[in-house]
């Protein structure tokens, strides 16, 4: 079996927001930038990562025991992992930096506070077979295969953890189609549901449900995004194409949310 690499929907979804912050992450994985630069996350991720943690704990413990954590627990893996993230590196912007320690029990206490409304209010409507199930779609003919992990497998359902704002339509997405499409591959069907569980970071975090049912109409347009990625991956390589930056008004380009503004000659200047 030949080694090709592997793309998932966050390098996806990374090449269409920014080329130049894939081509800097990513660009290295298919030949078209020496080396991998990796950024720490920020705050925002590092959030998410912390309920991605806790929640996986929680199904795992209902899968193998028949019932979810306690909340003590929950609090407790909240707190301890966020400090072990924080430890091994996040980036902090200029105007959190002003005051790291707030910043840090902040962040602590938005961790935590987090993974309890998950557990509180979503991990209980879920019914998971499978918790971070990884796959690889392998295309035939392609010089690329595709990867991805599902947060929530249920038995006709795929679920994904997520701490973004309440948008329905962002069930509506690449990521999800190639779950689904994995789903279809694996047993034949496409799922009833795609559904997204969000603990949302707002002053008074709040817990959403969104869900969609599957769809060919948005969901085959997957393989025609992954054909064009390999037609401008090709292009860079021969130096007929050159990846675009984003728009300097997107939240994308800027301090908070890119690790390589410092040092990207198409940063906006936005904190």
């Amino acid at each position: 079996m030949i080694n090709k690499p592997q793309l998932s929907n966050s390098m996806l979804d990374m090449a269409a927001k920014c080329g130049i912050q894939f081509q800097r992450r990513y660009g290295a994985i298919f030949g078209i930038w020496p080396e991998e630069e990796i950024i720490p996350p920020g705050i925002a991720l590092t959030l998410g990562k912390n309920v991605h943690f806790t929640a996986e704990k929680d199904f795992n413990n209902l899968l193998e025991i028949g019932t979810l954590l306690t909340s003590e627990a929950i609090a407790d893996l909240g707190r301890s992992n966020l400090e072990s993230l924080w430890t091994a590196g996040i980036m902090i912007d200029e105007g959190d930096a002003l005051d790291i320690k707030k910043t840090h029990d902040d962040t602590v206490d938005m961790a935590v506070k987090l993974s309890l409304l998950h557990h509180r209010e979503l991990a209980p409507l879920a019914k998971p077979v499978e918790i971070e199930k990884g796959f690889v779609i392998q295309l035939d003919g392609y010089p690329i295969d595709l990867k991805g992990r599902i947060d929530i497998l249920e038995e006709d359902a795929i679920g994904d953890i997520k701490t973004m704002a309440a948008n329905k339509e962002s069930v509506r997405s690449g990521q999800m189609a190639m779950y689904a499409t994995a789903f279809k591959i694996e047993k034949g069907r496409f799922p009833s549901r795609l559904y997204h569980q969000k603990a949302i970071k707002t002053k008074i975090p709040k817990a959403v449900v969104e869900e969609i049912a599957p769809d060919p109409v948005w969901i085959n347009p997957l393989y025609r995004r992954i054909e064009r990625f390999i037609e401008v991956i090709d292009a860079v390589k021969v130096s007929k194409q050159v990846l675009m930056p984003a728009d300097p008004a997107s939240f994308i380009c800027s301090a908070r949310y890119c690790g390589y503004s410092r040092t990207c000659r198409f940063f906006s200047g936005r904190p």
